[in-house]
């Protein structure tokens, strides 16, 4: 690669200082939670940027290698939770999605319905009724 090309929208011989909101971007992270990355050394500490000045930042090709550190470790992640593949039941109902007025994933259940369920009481007026 030469010094022109980039890599993920990176020059990689440009220099991307901490502040600077296309490092923001290119992190996805805003100030402070850069600061507190640095702190869990999820990303690399910047370099000072001259001798004796307070500019710190990273050049192009740490930030490749930073993103690539972290999608190794999230494809590691995710290839540790594999979990086997689970099928649904069929004729699965899912209930409250799509009714107006109720709110997801509650059900209707009628009054009357729900005391013969709930009670013997109910189940014996309903048989004496079917009698």
């Amino acid at each position: 690669m030469t010094a022109h090309e980039s890599k993920y929208g990176i020059i990689l011989a440009h220099v991307y200082r901490k502040s600077d909101p296309e490092t923001q971007r290119i992190l996805g992270l805003k100030a402070t939670a850069i600061d507190a990355a640095i702190k869990r050394g999820d990303i690399d500490p910047p370099a000072p940027l001259t001798a004796h000045g307070k500019a710190r930042g990273w050049r192009g090709f740490q930030l490749v290698k930073m993103i690539e550190r972290q999608l190794a470790a999230a494809s590691q992640r995710r290839a540790a939770l594999r979990l086997p593949a689970v099928r649904s039941r069929p004729g699965r109902v899912r209930h409250g999605r799509g009714r107006g007025g109720v709110r997801a994933g509650v059900r209707r259940v009628r009054p009357a319905a729900l005391g013969a369920r709930l009670c013997a009481g109910g189940r014996m007026r309903r048989q004496q009724r079917r009698a």
